[in-house]
């Protein structure tokens, strides 16, 4: 018996990368393709072996011609790299071996080509201009050259930039031939085309440099002119189906191309007969290359491209054979062999290959035949008799076909050598428990084999029934072993050069238990299950718990649903499976293991919950179902609770999601017949439509997961059972009367061959009209003459398909399309509105059919103005039957404007009313009232007081002012306005609520508009006489400041009334009504540094304290706003004292008298409304 046998047998060596070994070609060189002009190029091959291997190449293989600096000083071998300086055609191209050796043998490399790349230009002749018609398909060739191996084509249009591809251009697809093949030429396709070519290896080989020839030819003119509008069905090219490369082998990556000529958009899809697409295909270019990587031989049969067009809905097909050979391809290689001398050894070559190979051998680089024990048939070597002299080194099988040549190569060792146990001595010391077997190994290297005694404490062991058993590989084997059976076990191995031995100690101990073990459990989903296992070991004795789950290994600290207990002292040791699913139910072993034996125990575990999946789902056609299947299943598990319900649902070829059809059908009613194990009818389907099924079951715990979907089945054809929704019309050419309806889904079509019968008739009057309309359209034009525009017509549309028609649609009133109005807009007028619009008035046209032709959908204005030189013509449009229309953002007061009016049908305006002249207004008032007093007048009421404003020449009449009040904390937009007349300068306010503080500004208006705003004053009604004049001030800063007067002390105090006083009076806000915008004027002033003055009464007036006031002063100077010389002056006073002086008080009415000094004592200078 002779075991396998490694590289290191019967050697001593630790480090596997000291054994000594022959050489063995572990990078293949590669076909090498040299670029014309290249200073160098080199070929490699790599071999490793123990010595390190030498290296020669060879040329012209069956000459065995050496290549070496001897007979060229241009070749260099460096290790097994093979480099040709200033390579030259003539003398460097052929084919190449190399050869790597050291003093076990040599092995060949497989034989590779060197050629020289060729490219030549393109031709230098004009190319003759393309002249193609639009809408046709066309394909353009890219000028013949010269190449060698391969080449490689790109297109560019116009510009180098511009590189065609199908990504940009849809209807452009570049084959791997170099033409170039439009499916639809347009207009936008007119241009110079210039195709490129690029130097490229085969499959097999590559470039000397990366940088290879490329060449450009000259353009191509294309011109394409104008044709009649057409839709032209897909049609594919005879140049498609394309296979690239046209030689297919296995491995490689295969590229199928189909195109077709066709109105885009045109859409591609692929189908193999009888079978999948392969899982490595992907697609390109539209759809249009099919790409299959790594192709295998499974992947051979019949492929057919399917093009349908997106506007016509027609399809073509074409289909073509893939075939796939395979150069020959290793599937085992050789192993090397150590064998006893005398031995016989045999070696086969197994390769794929087709067509089929034929095989060589080599030893050591050299052919082989037979003789010397050498016996050769075809793919197998055998050899009798073995001897190092004659035996030993390299041998190598080569197999060959059409398409090249695969190599494998093993050495041969023919070793003789006594017994060693320098690798494998017997186990030393090893524990087994009591009533076990074990196994005792003796595992010397020797060759020849050698033979095997045992002795137990010196005294000799040979076989005894059921006690003890020595193998022929030399283990013993003890049986039921006892206390008495301890003891030292010595292994002896003979043969003809010497004898070798090994000893052990063997030691008896107790056996393992499991006491307390796993229980058949349920266990709910989603919750959690204990498995006990409680083990009972020999004192001190390591050993550990392992779980199966099916007979497999548990990975605790991979899965989170397991997690284990392994506690023996509380009893609690088992296993946790958390958030138990369905897939946890099953058998569960605990395994305890020590080191001597191992115990295990065993437990079913089961998960309740909904129902599994249902399998098998089918349907069939039985006689007298209505538009219906019988749809046939098995149950799924029931998982530890009966089926309730089922729910089927369906998709079809038009909706793939799956929805119920029929929910909650009772378990016994699915019981429909004995032949099937569960079946339902499902009745009246759309006609036409295919279907798809899925079952779903429903238990005690809810519903389970739906089935695997069934296949798709037809329902029989039918007339269409829906009459078109939504039948309607109108507008359209004149003369015309559109029709329209709402094509009819896919489901309801009933089947192929859909279209619509139409029906028309002049109400009250003619007999119907009627077309047929093929295809699913929605909308058909009658002509029925220009002088029956505006006129009441009846339609109803009728769908039919190819088994008949379907019903017919309610009839509908329509109108035919309207006529252009012939109706004039009388007495054209107006008058400015203000500075900037204008109101225009006329007299409505009447709802007159002779006059309008259709119905009034508005009115047109147009208007210019009159004292430009080039005015702006615009029109605005007013719809609605109406007598006016109020044209705004004119840009000059007081200015003439000339304008007419139209109106306005579907068909279109009518003829232009008479010009008419009409003036915008004067400006609106352009001062604003000042000295603004506000004084109580009653429990709601104050009285507003203010000096009037006057108007200059180019300024509207003053009408009267406006007094505009509002809540402080509001927007101005939220803001009532009083009315005042011209000739007064007070106004009496009513509505006034005690407490809440308001603002109040005051302007001017006239027919210009509303004037400029006055400067905003604050006031309050005081709600009682016991509220002092501090309370007014208390509100005022929390209102207006956003902070308490008792937070005037705060550390944040200080700058937050800057920041917000600096905000809130660097901004005046002036509501224009005219133009509902506000203009902000802000301060430009640049920032001035603090003063002494300054600073004494940015302290003062919050009364901060001295701490507070030198924090404060620190912070100004590290922002560098303090001046020069500037110290801090403290004040100690009550925080309300200078601010008195801003408020006015009389009886209980309290307000700001001087808005703009309160603000400037706060800090603020800039304080300017003018």
């Amino acid at each position: 018996m002779v075991e396998s046998r490694g590289i290191d047998y019967g050697t001593n060596y630790s480090n596997p990368n000291d054994i000594p070994r022959g050489p063995e070609i572990i990078k293949e060189p590669e076909d090498l393709v040299i670029v014309t002009g290249e200073s160098s190029a080199f070929i490699e091959c790599i071999a490793m072996g123990n010595p390190k291997p030498t290296y020669k190449w060879y040329r012209e293989v069956f000459t065995r011609e050496e290549v070496s600096w001897k007979i060229d000083t241009r070749y260099t071998t460096t290790n097994g790299r093979l480099t040709i300086s200033n390579p030259v055609d003539q003398l460097d191209t052929g084919d190449y071996q190399c050869e790597a050796s050291n003093k076990f043998g040599s092995v060949l490399s497989r034989i590779v080509q060197v050629s020289f790349g060729v490219l030549s230009e393109f031709p230098s002749d004009d190319i003759i201009p393309q002249n193609v018609r639009a809408e046709t398909g066309a394909v353009f060739q890219c000028p013949q050259l010269h190449y060698k191996p391969e080449v490689v084509y790109r297109w560019y249009k116009d510009e180098p930039w511009n590189f065609v591809s199908s990504k940009r251009f849809p209807n452009i697809f570049l084959s791997r031939n170099g033409k170039l093949y439009f499916s639809e030429l347009t207009s936008a396709d007119t241009g110079l085309y210039y195709c490129l070519a690029s130097l490229a290896p085969d499959l097999h080989s590559r470039l000397s440099s990366d940088s290879g020839a490329v060449m450009v030819s000259m353009p191509t003119p294309v011109v394409v002119k104008d044709n009649a509008a057409a839709m032209r069905n897909p049609v594919i090219h005879n140049d498609f189906i394309a296979i690239f490369p046209t030689s297919v082998l296995l491995g490689e990556t295969i590229s199928m191309e189909c195109m077709a000529f066709g109105s885009e958009p045109l859409k591609y899809h692929w189908t193999r007969e009888n079978k999948g697409m392969p899982d490595r295909t992907t697609f390109y270019s539209n759809n249009r290359e099919l790409r299959i990587s790594d192709v295998k031989l499974g992947d051979s049969g019949i492929y057919t491209c399917h093009v349908r067009s997106g506007y016509t809905w027609m399809s073509t097909r074409k289909s073509a054979y893939l075939k796939i050979e395979a150069k020959p391809t290793t599937v085992y290689p050789l192993k090397s062999r150590l064998i006893d001398k005398g031995s016989n050894v045999t070696w086969r070559c197994m390769v794929i290959a087709i067509p089929k190979a034929h095989f060589t051998w080599y030893k050591n680089s050299k052919l082989l035949t037979n003789g010397n024990g050498v016996e050769i048939n075809g793919n197998t070597l055998k050899i009798t008799n073995l001897s190092a002299k004659l035996h030993n080194g390299i041998y190598q099988c080569v197999a060959t076909n059409k398409h090249g040549s695969s190599y494998t190569a093993a050495q041969l060792r023919v070793v003789e050598f006594k017994p060693t146990f320098f690798k494998n001595p017997v186990t030393p010391i090893q524990t087994v428990c009591r009533g076990t077997n074990t196994t005792i190994m003796c595992r010397p290297e020797a060759a020849p084999y050698p033979n095997f005694t045992w002795t137990k404490n010196g005294q000799e062991i040979t076989d005894i029934e059921n006690k003890v058993t020595i193998l022929p590989n030399g283990n013993l084997i003890l049986h039921n072993i006892q206390d008495d059976d301890a003891g030292i076990y010595t292994c002896a191995a003979t043969n003809p050069l010497g004898t070798a031995s090994s000893s052990g100690n063997l030691t008896v101990v107790g056996r393992s238990a499991i006491p307390i073990g796993p229980r058949a459990s349920q266990v709910l989903l989603n919750e959690t299950a204990f498995l006990y296992c409680q083990g009972s070991v020999v004192p001190f004795m390591d050993h550990v718990y392992k779980w199966l789950f099916n007979n497999q290994p548990i990975a605790v600290d991979k899965d989170p649903h397991y997690s284990m207990a392994t506690s023996d002292r509380d009893q609690r040791s088992g296993l946790y499976i958390r958030s138990a699913q369905f897939r946890h139910s099953g058998i569960y072993t605990c395994i305890l293991e020590t080191p001597v034996d191992s115990v295990e125990s065993s437990a079913m575990l089961y998960v309740k919950g909904p129902p599994g999946p249902v399998a098998g789902v089918y349907a069939l056609q039985l006689p007298g179902i209505e538009r219906g299947f019988q749809v046939i299943w098995t149950d799924g598990d029931s998982h530890m609770a009966p089926i309730q319900f089922f729910t089927i649902l369906a998709a079809n070829n038009y909706h793939r999601n799956y929805v119920p059809i029929v929910e909650n059908i009772p378990y016994q009613n699915t019981l429909l017949s004995t032949k099937y194990p569960r079946s339902f009818i499902v009745e009246k389907l759309y006609p036409g439509l295919q279907y798809s099924f899925k079952v779903q079951a429903t238990n005690y715990f809810g519903r389970g997961p739906v089935s695997l979907p069934s296949v798709y089945y037809s329902v029989p054809e039918d007339s269409p059972d829906k009459a078109p929704d939504e039948v309607g019309g109108g507008g359209g050419s004149v003369g015309t009367l559109k029709i329209t309806w709402t094509k009819l889904e896919p489901k309801d079509q009933g089947g192929s061959g859909i279209g619509y019968m139409v029906y028309w008739r002049e109400k009250f009057d003619s007999p119907w009209l009627f077309t047929k309309i093929e295809g699913n359209m929605n909308e058909f034009s009658a002509y029925v003459g220009r002088s029956k525009f505006y006129t009441k017509y009846e339609v109803q549309v009728q769908a039919f398909n190819n088994i008949g028609p379907g019903p017919n649609s309610s009839i509908v009133t329509i109108y035919s399309a309207e006529d252009l109005p012939v109706a004039v807009p009388e007495e054209i007028g107006g008058s400015g509105y203000n500075e900037s619009a204008i109101n225009v008035t006329w007299s409505p046209v009447p709802e007159n059919r002779e006059t309008v032709k259709g119905k009034v959908l508005g009115y047109i204005i147009t208007y210019w103005n009159r004292w430009e030189a080039d005015p702006l013509v615009t029109g605005v449009s007013y719809p609605g039957q109406r007598s006016w229309g109020l044209i705004t953002g004119l840009r000059y007061f007081d200015s003439d404007h000339f304008m007419y009016v139209q109106v306005y049908n579907s068909a279109g305006p009518g003829p232009p009313s008479r010009r008419a002249t009409i003036t915008t207004k004067g400006e609106a008032p352009l001062l604003y009232p000042r000295i603004i007093r506000v004084k109580s007048h009653g429990p709601d009421t104050v009285k507003v007081t203010w000096r009037g404003i006057s108007t200059g020449n180019t300024e509207e009449a003053l009408k009267g002012y406006k007094v505009r009040v509002w809540a402080l904390n509001n927007d101005i937009r939220t803001a009532r306005d009083y009315l005042m007349p011209r000739d007064t300068n007070l106004g009496i306010i009513n509505g006034i609520r005690k407490g809440v503080l308001y603002n109040l500004r005051v302007l001017g208006y006239s027919n210009g508009g509303d004037g400029k705003l006055s400067p905003m004053v604050v006031f309050t009604l005081v709600p009682s006489q016991r509220m002092n004049i501090g309370d007014i001030v208390k509100r005022f800063y929390l209102a207006y400041l956003k902070i308490k007067v008792g937070d005037l002390d705060k550390s944040w105090a200080h700058t937050m009334i800057y920041l917000h006083c600096k905000v809130k009076c660097e901004v005046d806000i002036n509501h224009e009504h005219n133009s509902d915008i506000d203009f902000v004027e802000t301060s430009t002033k640049e920032r001035e540094n603090f003063n002494q003055t300054e600073l004494n009464d940015l302290v003062r007036d919050p009364g901060l304290s001295k701490v507070l006031s030198g924090l404060l002063a620190s912070r100004l100077e590290e922002k560098n706003l303090l001046q020069k010389e500037t110290n801090v002056t403290f004040f100690y006073q009550n925080k309300e004292k200078d601010l008195l002086t801003f408020f006015t008080i009389g009886r209980d009415f309290v307000y700001c008298c001087d808005v703009a000094g309160l603000l400037n004592m706060m800090g603020v200078e800039q304080y300017d409304l003018s």
